[in-house]
């Protein structure tokens, strides 16, 4: 499917969560519960889990099974998180002593090493931000964590999207996100519109991603054929 195509359909598909006030309201309560709402990003693991088959989202119900789904993919999340931190200040411990020297000498080239070393930091956070998507999506359909950080099937996956168009699909998620989250300035209401837009947009996320991404998966998680029958 069309990156763009995938967001469009999943408009009409989170419309159909807004007849359904009792779970709606549910769902906005819960997610705003620190630790209890895994069970919406359990939900959300649910979308991804179904596959682009369902045409409306899911009963949210069951609410110990999804839980426990949510919790996986918020270690996935985390870990990816950490790695990118991590990268993040190590570079930047490595490049202080540089900074202090340069400013001691007089040499400017080597003041400027830690701006160029933030920007590098930032790029590498990005790139694994970049594979760390994927690693949600691939324990999300899974139920395993360590499907998230498996390197081959993440680059399986890339590939058969296309590291332009999964770049691409990443980015126009963030500036929806961003779009949305601007919402919360509004004056006096704006935080009662996040709260209630955040389940939607989630679902509307969940739901694209499970279009653009479903057939890559698929593809990936088959079992490998078997080997050739050996003729004497």
């Amino acid at each position: 499917m069309e990156i763009f195509e995938s967001f469009s359909k999943s408009v009409d598909y989170v419309s159909k969560l807004l007849s359904r006030g009792v779970e709606l309201i549910a769902m906005i309560i819960i997610s705003i519960i620190p630790i209890v709402n895994f069970i919406f990003l359990g939900y959300c693991s649910k979308i991804l889990k179904e596959g682009p088959a369902k045409d409306e989202p899911p009963k949210f119900e069951n609410f110990g099974e999804l839980f426990w789904d949510g919790l996986k993919i918020f270690v996935v999340a985390l870990l990816w998180a950490l790695l990118a931190i991590i990268i993040l200040v190590a570079v930047l411990v490595s490049v202080v002593p540089w900074y202090w020297i340069g400013s001691r000498l007089g040499f400017a080239s080597l003041g400027v090493m830690p701006l160029i070393a933030i920007f590098t930091a930032l790029l590498v956070g990005i790139c694994v931000g970049i594979f760390g998507v994927i690693g949600v999506l691939l324990a999300a359909k899974t139920g395993e964590i360590s499907k998230g950080f498996s390197l081959q099937q993440i680059m399986t996956v890339i590939n058969s999207v296309g590291l332009a168009n999964h770049v691409i699909w990443v980015v126009v998620s963030a500036i929806i996100t961003l779009i949305v989250g601007l919402l919360s300035t509004v004056p006096l209401i704006g935080w009662l519109i996040i709260l209630v837009i955040t389940p939607l947009l989630a679902t509307f996320l969940a739901r694209a991603a499970t279009l653009f991404y479903s057939d890559a998966v698929e593809k990936t998680l088959l079992p490998p054929p078997p080997p050739p029958p050996i003729t004497v």
